[in-house]
């Protein structure tokens, strides 16, 4: 057989503390040349944090990385103990109402594979197997004790007849994370479902947890890691090294039970490669004679591994998604039969909810989702290159910069829900573009420490510009004077960037009062751009609001800031013109269907477009909307003619909520259209004088041409 090795060294080298770690290999010691950002960022990303932590102190690390590691697997225990109690609860509550349910992975692979729940690290999610008649009642009973159902996480199910599964998520971060129930062990459109009466049947039950657990037998274990790796193409190190534990935990592992299974459900190849993976890597203790039973093809086994270990490498360096023609070299190789290969081709190019979603075409005219169809696969994962997030500092700090304009009791509510945060926020800015004096009650009576910046001007665009300048941490929320966030929101935000490197743009759900659900129902509709973070509630979406969102601080000054100039122009639109320029950067933004945050509309103060006069808004949607399409169609400035579809869309058919927009259209056409023409020649001499900024569309970078106006800067400080 092919001996398969990581390429990168960090790789390398986490393997080998692996290897130490599980007792197969004798400690190494610390490469002088090695990249400690890279290596911690590896282990992060691969689910090996605490392993890599038993062993880097004695390996002669410098100690500033020792610490670093040990900080984040004491958060990964810290949070482990967290879905324990989660997992614990849940078996509970089940059992109450006498409804089986058989944990896998999380705590319970973690006890029974390495000897200690802490062992393993957080799992980003805790899935338990139900009985099928038992999943309606099931998500019932979690509904009524406070979860909230969410689409799957994997986009490819057709969710119209995907119905042996649900996707559930606690209230709050601090409660636990996403449940997922199935009511198959292993069920997906290329493998014969597995009995799960007799899976049930061969269950024993252990002391765990301070409980009874029914845990899953070794050998359906196995069948199970090993099927689920190949479904994400083994691009974690963690799905292979929990392979490598469960065999070294369990020295009487019944193979020929193994080999049975496997060849029920035609899936010998794939516990082939994973076995091949683990023996290679980390030392599993797999037979000779067991490997040549299950694969057929040597040849094949070793692509098909040398695959896998591309996958690792490129999951190491921030890859979130491989290209269309590597994802369907991956997803073919892992394939047991022809018959396996064509229904995933099948699948594959067959139109699902989502499309039909997409696109809704009259009746009759559904044949043309197969067509459709391609150009979205294409769209999807070959139309963008990867994106690669840089290997990332273990410590995340939080900047929170508030633009703040006229309005004093809505900022009292925001400033009240910050101190009442679980994490305190690093830094927290007031971006004050009031008259000197207008709000020192309000921040004289808040106990958060801020830092106040003062402009000279109102503009929402500068004012965030200008508090991301002054700002000094790794991460900056940009949130509006009028919404609130719940006490979790900052830990929740904290713990979404560092579980996911590949997360650097975040746009939580933003909702009015008591419209929540309808929100989330909204953004996985319209928003959604594809397929979310596996085990998670992330997706991405096509752009970010100009309120609520994060950035990565050098992701933010990659997209180049907010459009001071189009926003004095026409008072809306900057973050419309930010998610256009960053979709043709091939920057990414991201969506978290478990982060909310709470907008309460206030009709004072801000920009005042929502109680000006119905012309003075018209006037300025058009004239936003003009300049907009302008800069986006890039030198000379010329407006083409598939702009006049969202010029017509913003300057006469959007009702801009309000009930009297479309009537005032039909009543006064000629006046509309003298505004429309005035808003182009306007436009274009507006252009005139600031041509330059925008000369290179792929280069405009409004942070350098920042004038922020700071006049005067104050430092309020309280207690905490």
């Amino acid at each position: 057989m092919t001996m398969i090795e990581l390429r990168a060294p960090e790789l390398q080298f986490l393997a080998a503390a692996v290897r130490a770690a599980l007792g197969t290999a004798d400690r190494g010691t610390w490469p002088r040349d090695l990249d400690a950002n890279t290596l911690v960022a590896a282990a992060e990303q691969h689910g090996a944090i605490v392993l890599l932590d038993r062993v880097l102190r004695s390996s002669g690390a410098p100690d500033d990385v020792v610490t670093r590691v040990r900080t984040l697997a004491r958060s990964q225990t810290e949070r482990t103990l967290v879905l324990t109690r989660q997992l614990r609860v849940l078996l509970d509550l089940f059992e109450t109402h006498g409804i089986t349910a058989l944990p896998v992975k999380g705590p319970v692979l973690a006890a029974t594979a390495y000897g200690h729940v802490g062992m393993r690290g957080a799992s980003g999610d805790l899935d338990l197997i139900l009985r099928a008649a038992d999943l309606d009642r099931a998500v019932a009973i979690l509904g009524d004790a406070g979860y909230q159902r969410v689409e799957p996480a994997i986009d490819e199910h057709d969710h119209e007849r995907w119905e042996s599964e649900a996707h559930l998520l606690p209230a709050t971060a601090a409660q636990g994370t996403l449940v997922e129930l199935h009511t198959e062990l292993i069920g997906n459109f290329y493998t014969a479902p597995v009995d799960l009466e007799a899976v049930l049947a061969r269950c024993e039950p252990r002391p765990l947890f301070g409980r009874a657990v029914p845990v899953i037998a070794a050998e359906d274990l196995l069948l199970y890691l090993c099927l689920h790796g190949a479904r994400h193409m083994w691009s974690r190190l963690l799905w292979t090294i929990d392979l490598a534990a469960l065999l070294r935990a369990h020295p009487a592992f019944d193979w020929d039970a193994l080999v049975e299974r496997a060849t029920a459900i035609d899936a010998r190849h794939r516990v082939a490669l994973g076995l091949h993976l683990a023996a290679e890597l980390f030392d599993a203790p797999v037979p000779a004679d067991v490997r040549r039973c299950l694969s057929s093809s040597p040849r094949r086994l070793a692509r098909a591994a040398a695959l896998a270990v591309q996958r690792m490498d490129a999951a190491s360096r921030g890859e979130h998604a491989p290209g269309l023609i590597a994802r369907l070299r991956c997803e073919l190789a892992v394939r047991e039969t022809h018959d396996q290969r064509a229904t995933y081709l099948h699948r594959q190019l067959a139109p699902n909810a989502r499309d039909r979603a997409w696109l809704r075409l009259p009746r009759g005219l559904g044949w043309l989702h197969w067509m459709l169809r391609p150009i979205r696969l294409a769209t999807r994962y070959g139309g963008r290159g990867h994106e690669h997030a840089p290997p990332r500092s273990t410590r995340i700090s939080l900047a929170v910069v508030i633009p703040t304009y006229r309005r004093t009791e809505a900022l009292r509510r925001l400033l009240a829900s910050i101190e009442a945060q679980t994490v305190t926020p690093s830094e927290v800015l007031v971006v004050d573009q009031n008259a000197p004096g207008f709000l020192d009650d309000v921040l004289r009576e808040t106990r958060v420490r801020l830092t106040r910046v003062m402009l000279d001007q109102p503009n929402a665009a500068a004012a965030r510009n200008a508090g991301f300048l002054r700002a000094t941490s790794t991460h900056v929320l940009f949130l509006d004077d009028d919404e609130v966030i719940g006490p979790e929101f900052v830990a929740q935000m904290l713990d979404a960037f560092r579980r996911h490197p590949q997360v650097r743009c975040l746009w939580p759900i933003v909702h009015f009062p008591g419209k929540r659900e309808a929100a989330l129902h909204a953004w996985q509709r319209f928003h959604r751009r594809g397929r979310a973070i596996a085990g998670s509630s992330i997706f991405p979406v096509n752009r970010a609001g100009s309120g609520g969102v994060a950035f990565e601080r050098e992701y933010f000054r990659k997209s180049g800031g907010y459009d001071d100039l189009l926003f004095a122009f026409g008072h809306m639109a900057e973050d419309w013109e930010l998610s256009t320029r960053m979709r043709a950067r091939g920057m990414t933004i991201w969506s978290d269907a478990s982060l909310f945050i709470e907008h309460t509309p206030t009709y004072d103060g801000g920009c005042a477009i929502r109680t000006a006069p119905y012309e003075e808004i018209r006037r300025a949607s058009a004239r936003a909307c003009m300049f907009r399409q302008r800069i986006a169609a890039a030198p000379p400035f010329r407006l083409r003619l598939r702009d006049l579809v969202p010029i017509a869309r913003f300057s006469l058919l959007s009702s801009m909520g309000r009930a009297d927009a479309r009537r005032a259209v039909l009543r006064h056409p000629l006046w509309h259209l003298r505004m429309i023409a005035d808003a182009r020649s306007e436009s274009r001499e507006l252009l005139a004088r600031h041509g330059a900024r925008y000369s290179d569309a792929a280069r405009v970078d409004h942070l350098t041409h920042a004038d922020v106006g700071v006049v005067a800067e104050e430092r309020a400080k309280a207690a905490v």
